[in-house]
C-alpha cells in the first residue's frame, strides 16, 4: 500500500462493507473478524455436476442467503472497491485449487451485465471476477457474451417469467468452437440468466459450460 493511500486511510478509515464497523486503516479486506466469519460459514467450494440445461458443472463460492454473502454482492455490484478486489483474488486462490474449475479449461468468460447497469456502476462487476480469476489460473479470459435485448429486471420476476424473459438474450460472438469454457457471474437464484448464457455458448459450438458464480 502506498504511502499516500496509508495517510488517506488514517484520516478515513474503511468500514466493514456488511455491518458498517470501523477497520483498522492498515485492514487489506473489507470486513471485520465477524462478518468474514460469517462469510466463512456460509462457503459452499464444490462442484455439482449437471446442475442446470447448458451447463457442465457449476461451482459457487459462497450460499446467498447469509447476509454477509448479499452485502458483498451488493458491494460488488455498486462498488468492486479495491479491498473487495483483494479479497475475492485470496479467496479465489484457495476456491481454484480445491474444485480445480480451470483445469483443462481454454478460457474465461462472464455473463455481461445489463447495459444500463453498467453505463450507470462504470464497470461489470462478472467481468471484474472473471479477469482476477484468469489472471490466478492463467487462462485466457474473453468477452463471448452480448446481450441481443432488452430485459425485465429479474428480481420483480417469479422463476417461471426469469426463464421467459432471458431467453435467447444472449448471443456468443467469440470463437468458441470445442473449447471448454468457465462462465462466471456474481449470483445464481433460479439460474435463468446462467442458462441463457450457456446455451448461446453451447450453440456457437463450445464442448462445456463451466459455471463459477460467487453466490448461490
Amino acid at each position: 500500500m502506498k504511502i499516500s493511500e496509508h495517510i488517506l486511510r488514517f484520516f478515513f478509515p474503511p468500514k466493514c462493507i456488511v455491518c458498517g464497523k470501523v477497520l483498522p486503516h492498515t485492514e487489506k479486506f473489507p470486513y471485520c473478524h465477524k462478518c468474514r466469519d460469517e462469510l466463512n460459514d456460509a462457503k459452499i467450494f464444490s462442484l455439482i455436476e449437471k446442475p442446470l440445461p447448458s451447463v457442465d458443472a457449476l461451482t459457487a463460492f459462497y450460499r446467498y442467503s447469509e447476509n454477509a454473502t448479499k452485502y458483498s454482492v451488493f458491494h460488488a455490484k455498486k462498488c468492486f472497491s479495491k479491498p473487495f478486489a483483494n479479497f475475492f483474488e485470496e479467496i479465489s486462490k484457495q476456491f481454484l485449487d480445491e474444485t480445480k474449475v480451470c483445469e483443462n479449461a481454454d478460457v474465461i468468460t462472464f455473463s455481461t451485465r445489463r447495459l444500463s447497469e453498467k453505463m450507470a456502476e462504470g464497470f461489470d462487476q462478472a467481468e471484474e471476477m472473471a479477469k482476477i480469476i484468469s489472471k490466478i489460473s492463467g487462462v485466457e479470459c474473453i468477452k463471448a457474451l452480448k446481450r441481443t435485448r432488452r430485459a425485465k429486471k429479474q428480481r420483480l420476476l417469479s422463476p417461471e417469467e426469469r426463464f421467459e424473459n432471458v431467453k435467447n438474450i444472449f448471443k456468443c460472438t467469440a470463437d468458441v468452437q470445442g473449447k471448454t469454457i468457465v462462465l462466471v457471474d456474481d449470483v445464481v437464484t433460479t439460474g435463468a440468466t446462467i442458462c441463457a448464457a450457456a446455451k448461446a455458448l453451447k450453440e456457437k459450438g463450445a464442448a462445456k459450460v463451466r459455471v463459477v458464480t460467487f453466490s448461490l
